[in-house]
């Protein structure tokens, strides 16, 4: 039987902390030992696969975890990490598997799997979306040409894992244009951000989390707020990653003089775990996710949720402890907001959410292992 290779060539070269790569840090981290892999990238100074170095992966998983470090300290590290040394391609044979756990745009890598197919090696994927070109005006992007290349190299892998049923189901119509598909549908895990601490109080405040991008809803978000009587205001945290040049509508935020808004940039897994378990809801209304993996993040830690009632993370859950938008006019958004904000009723929700039997990460890594190897 020949090796499984596993290729994370954006992980090591541009580690920025992307949903994908929290994927892929889980992924590598909670690896079954008894099932053997190899962490490669795509060098395409040698225009093939080679080993990443184990201090290299040990450190990029951890790394996110250290508040001292930015994100541009890590990618630095990482890049002279990968430039200290330049090994040969990896021969792979016939029976040697390569498993891709994210996303690319380089033709270069997408014609280096051409080949690769042509050798008749096992090529499979893990695919997160195809809003780049389903959505790509939501997603700010003016061209989809980049991304072609990783459909691609989508042609040519033997099998494709999903990460819901709603994305298995995207793709196989938008891309492969036929009904039904066999592809595998593993969930992602919902505990990365832990358990919520037994004496943590819950405080009567609403947490709004992920980047500042302005598809997650948090402008949408902020109208209702602001439509509502001062009164009824709890006090309404904004945290994720701001950009460098934010849009009009994540500006409007930023400079808002309300004293009951707030926003955290970029907080690390510790705080954003102490801000979801603390908070009496948390608000993700995102209509434009592969997944939503903050939602079931919250629910794992016990705070309900206000979400879309499409969002693909809890496609085949109990609605337990979340408030699911059908429309999100400002008029259903304020409603919700009332709703999450009532302490009887966000109680119930949370009693709710407790019964809820979510995936864990060692959960998707074993998943992931046996369906990569077999």
């Amino acid at each position: 039987m020949g090796s499984l290779f596993i290729d994370v060539t954006e992980f090591v070269t541009n580690p920025i902390r992307t949903g994908i790569q929290r994927v892929i840090r889980e992924l590598l981290g909670r690896w079954p030992a008894d099932i053997p892999r190899r962490v490669v990238w795509f060098d395409d100074r040698v225009g093939g696969l080679v080993p990443v170095r184990e201090e290299l992966l040990a450190y990029l998983i951890d790394s996110p975890s250290d508040p001292v470090l930015d994100g541009e300290q890590t990618r630095r590290k990482s890049l002279d990490f990968l430039a200290s040394t330049t090994p040969p391609a990896l021969d792979l044979r016939r029976e040697d598997r390569v498993l891709v756990p994210e996303l690319f745009a380089s033709r270069a890598r997408a014609l280096f799997y051409r080949r690769l197919q042509g050798r008749q090696v096992s090529i499979r994927a893990i695919v997160y979306d195809i809003l780049a070109w389903t959505q790509p005006d939501a997603l700010n992007i003016t061209t989809v040409g980049p991304f072609n290349d990783y459909l691609e190299f989508l042609k040519v892998t033997e099998a494709r894992c999903h990460i819901s049923s709603a994305v298995r189901d995207a793709y196989t119509q938008r891309v492969l244009r036929r009904p039904g598909s066999a592809d595998t549908v593993i969930v992602l895990g919902a505990d990365a951000l832990g358990r919520r601490p037994a004496d943590l109080p819950v405080l009567p405040q609403l947490l709004c989390p992920g980047a500042l991008d302005g598809r997650k809803g948090q402008d949408r978000i902020f109208d209702a707020y602001m439509a509502m009587p001062e009164a009824d205001r709890l006090p309404l945290i904004i945290a994720g990653r701001v950009p460098p040049e934010p849009r009009e509508s994540i500006r409007r935020i930023l400079d808002s003089s309300c004293p009951t808004v707030s926003v955290i940039d970029d907080p690390d897994d510790t705080r954003l775990s102490e801000l979801i378990a603390g908070s009496q809801g948390c608000l993700f209304p995102s209509q434009f996710e592969g997944f939503g993996l903050p939602a079931l993040e919250s629910l794992y830690l016990g705070t309900p949720v206000v979400i879309d009632a499409n969002l693909p993370a809890v496609s085949g859950l109990p609605a337990a402890g979340q408030i699911r938008l059908e429309s999100q006019s400002r008029d259903d958004l304020v409603r919700a907001l009332r709703q999450i904000s009532d302490p009887a009723s966000a109680a119930a929700l949370r009693q709710a959410a407790a019964t809820l039997q979510l995936p864990t990460w060692a959960d998707y890594a074993g998943q992931v292992a046996a369906w990569a190897s077999q």
